[in-house]
């Protein structure tokens, strides 16, 4: 566990930084908050950098990427006074704009359906990123958190969901059995670079009308689609409890959610596997969120804090996952 509000403190003495407001914590890893050096506005991370990628920034006409201004590291003590450790902290520019969370809290909009105005935005700033990370080469660096991606969801995850009875010894089956080691497998693996963390609250709209895009301390290498499926995953978590209550409602949604971004996109988007590389992603994502649940982690614990409100989740994803491992199922069946 990090003592950030030591940290911080050490930081801002070395970077001539005062704190103006802490934008996110997550508990005992990470901090994220606005700051002043100067007469500018900056950002610091605590606990972790982003990949050397757009370093000096970037910008076009319709995105903005911040500069990283500083990467560095601080050595300092945990809560417990026993043990020294490395922190690394980052100090990046500050996009001057509004929040797509702060714009769309003032509609009460929460989890989804979405509306429809916050999709399209939502998918005209993905095409707008993809148009921007397809034309970069794939490298070495990224290559090795593609192949983790594989390892943490079909082995680690799962292990952990079953241990808690979250999953049947069907459902591993056929995730483990009649997915994963099916022949046709591969041809849905189609990596792409992705953001990592593809959500509303990473989003800024600037007073010119472009996109500015922040956080890419996940930036790399993952499944085409990945970024969708990522945005939809952090919309479950905030769901009204009488949509919970509607998974396959949910599931239609998602659906046409995809199909719409398709229509709004080059053909490229539009081919046959498309929609199952999707499915592949959601697939991903839904152990990601019971395996949430299994460890109760911060963001569970903090927005469902009651026992009830866990297990109509967990009901809620273990309908949907049936309709995602449906929708998977590859021509002709393979017996173990």
């Amino acid at each position: 566990m990090l003592n950030f509000e030591e940290i911080s403190r050490q930081i801002c003495e070395k970077e001539n930084l005062e704190i103006l407001k802490i934008l996110r914590t997550l508990s005992g890893i990470k901090q994220t908050l606005l700051c002043q050096r100067e007469k500018d506005k900056v950002v610091l991370s605590i606990g972790e950098q982003r990949p050397p990628v757009f370093r000096n920034g970037f910008e076009s006409e319709k995105i903005v990427i911040p500069r990283i201004i500083k990467q560095d590291v601080i050595l300092t003590k945990d809560f417990s006074e026993a043990e020294v450790t490395e922190v690394p902290y980052e100090i990046e520019e500050c996009l001057e704009g509004e929040a797509f969370t702060e714009i769309w809290a003032k509609r009460e909009i929460k989890g989804i359906p979405l509306s429809e105005d916050l999709e399209e935005e939502i998918i005209k700033v993905y095409i707008d990123l993809r148009e921007l990370f397809d034309n970069l080469l794939i490298t070495k660096e990224f290559i090795s958190t593609f192949s983790e991606w594989f390892r943490r969801v079909f082995w680690k995850w799962i292990t952990v969901i079953k241990a808690k009875n979250l999953i049947t010894f069907q459902d591993q089956d056929r995730i483990l059995g009649k997915i994963a080691d099916h022949p046709d497998y591969n041809k849905l693996v189609q990596p792409e670079i992705s953001h990592g963390h593809f959500a509303i609250t990473h989003f800024i709209r600037m007073p010119d009308g472009r996109t500015g895009i922040v956080d890419l301390t996940h930036f790399g290498l993952r499944p085409r689609y990945y970024d969708l499926a990522f945005l939809l995953w952090s919309h479950w978590f905030w769901m009204r409890e009488e949509i919970l209550d509607k998974p396959e409602e949910i599931w239609e949604y998602m659906k046409n959610f995809f199909k719409k971004m398709q229509r709004n996109s080059p053909k490229e988007f539009q081919d046959e596997i498309s929609l199952k590389q999707f499915y592949l992603v959601l697939l991903e994502r839904i152990l990601g969120a019971l395996y949430d649940i299994a460890i109760t982690t911060d963001h569970v614990e903090q927005i469902f804090k009651e026992e009830e409100q866990r297990q109509k989740l967990t009901k809620f994803l273990q309908k949907i996952l049936e309709c995602c491992l449906e929708a998977l199922s590859f021509p002709g069946k393979t017996e173990n």
